[in-house]
């Protein structure tokens, strides 16, 4: 994760999105998100079928990996 003796524990020294809350929401959220696929095997196959269930997985999906691609140009220009 990184330094938890730096300014902004577990946090790089060097920051481009002013918000810090920005960056402790993405790392809670992230794990979250990345196992969502688990509803495929907790629910039944009526459930599992269901179009909504499946937009739903893919959308979260789609959107997680939108923030690390914003995290990773973050990380290229700060470098």
């Amino acid at each position: 994760l990184g330094d938890p003796y730096a300014r902004n524990p577990f946090l790089r020294e060097v920051l481009a999105f002013k918000h810090i809350w920005m960056y402790y929401v993405a790392m809670i959220v992230d794990p979250i998100i990345r196992f969502n696929w688990i509803f495929y095997v907790i629910f039944d196959e009526r459930l599992q079928i269901t179009a909504l269930l499946a937009f739903f997985v893919a959308l979260t999906e789609v959107c997680r990996r939108g923030v690390w691609t914003l995290f990773r140009v973050e990380n290229e220009h700060c470098t």
